[in-house]
Order: structure tokens, then C-alpha cells, then sequence
């Protein structure tokens, strides 16, 4: 482009906090934001949207149109801090056993387990944004899919790698009004807007 002005402030690199807000149940109807703690190797997003190819005979192989099937949307927080709490959080199939001040995660579930009802919102802010949320990402249900596999190495953190999916966010009807087209995975951007 002949007279384009490079704005080299929308390059960006750097960091981001994750904070996870559990989904709302009658005993909790608002619960608060929990902050992840540290990371180890960055977090990563990625979105997919599902296409279906549409050819006819008459033109062979050739693309005639792609229709939207669905969408996909990911995020990889590779977390340091592996407490049993941290572990507990995204271990879906984990159950805490408890005897005075002990504790102890146990694994082990017959088939059947709904993971929608262990969902919650994830949010992703950018470091360098201090206060600023106007980058911020926010997938508004969904829930880790990832396996457990913590590494015991002598000169390597134990990291805890957890993978999001998102998962299709049921609204009020109000919300569906003003949500018919678009809007039910994730955002990018200030979420007071």
C-alpha cells in the first residue's frame, strides 16, 4: 500500500493472567473469579470454524460454497502451581477425600459423567494491559479436556497443562434476542461493551 503508515503499537507480545469463575448454582449463585497463579510456557488460543464444502457434479472438484457447521474454540494454560486445589479445580473425574486436615485427590468413575455441569468462564488478560481490559478474552463456558500428566524431572517445573474447549453458552432470552447471529462461545475485547 503506497503511503501506509506502519503502527507499530498493534504489535504485541507478552504475557497474560488466567482466571477461571465456576458456573452459577443455586448455592452460588455469583461466585467470585478465581486467579490460576503462575504459568509456565504460554498460554495459547485457538479458534476454529468448522466448514462444509458444497461441490455438484456439473463442476467437478471445484469449491462451488463453504457453509458454517459449527465452531471450535481452545485454550492451552500450562499452569506451574499444581496444588491439590489447582488439581481438584479441572480434574473432572478427581474426587477429594478428606480426613482431618488431609487430603487426598482419588481417580476412578464409572462412564456417564456430564461435563457441562462442571463448566465455567475462562479469562485471558494480557499482562501489559495493567488495568485495561479492552484486550481481554473470555470463553463463557467451558471445561479442561486435557489428560493429567504431571512430569517429575529434576530440572524442569512441574507443569499442570490444561486445555479449555468451549462449550455452546445457554442465555437468558433476553440475551438470545440480542444474540440470535453471533455470540455464544467467546469474545475478544472489552467485555463491558
Amino acid at each position: 500500500m503506497a503511503g501506509a503508515v506502519p503502527n507499530f503499537d498493534t504489535v504485541k507480545v507478552g504475557v497474560c493472567d488466567c482466571f477461571w469463575r465456576p458456573t452459577p448454582t443455586n448455592a452460588d449463585p455469583d461466585p467470585d473469579e478465581i486467579y490460576l497463579g503462575l504459568t509456565k510456557g504460554g498460554c495459547e488460543l485457538a479458534y476454529t470454524p468448522n466448514w462444509y464444502e458444497i461441490q455438484v457434479d456439473q463442476f467437478g472438484k471445484s469449491l462451488t460454497e463453504s457453509v458454517l457447521i459449527g465452531e471450535d474454540v481452545k485454550v492451552k494454560v500450562p499452569l506451574a502451581e499444581t496444588d491439590l486445589a489447582k488439581l481438584k479445580l479441572f480434574t473432572h473425574t478427581g474426587t477429594i477425600v478428606t480426613s482431618g486436615a488431609k487430603e487426598k485427590l482419588t481417580f476412578g468413575r464409572r462412564p456417564g459423567l456430564r461435563l457441562a455441569q462442571l463448566s465455567g468462564q475462562i479469562r485471558l488478560h494480557p499482562v501489559a494491559m495493567a488495568g485495561s481490559h479492552e484486550e481481554d478474552v473470555i470463553i463463557y463456558k467451558c471445561v479442561n479436556k486435557a489428560p493429567l500428566q504431571l512430569n517429575y524431572k529434576l530440572d524442569e517445573e512441574r507443569i499442570y497443562s490444561t486445555e479449555f474447549a468451549g462449550l455452546v453458552a445457554r442465555l437468558t432470552e433476553a440475551q438470545e434476542i440480542a444474540y440470535t447471529e453471533s455470540g455464544y462461545l467467546w469474545q475478544i475485547g472489552d467485555p463491558t461493551v
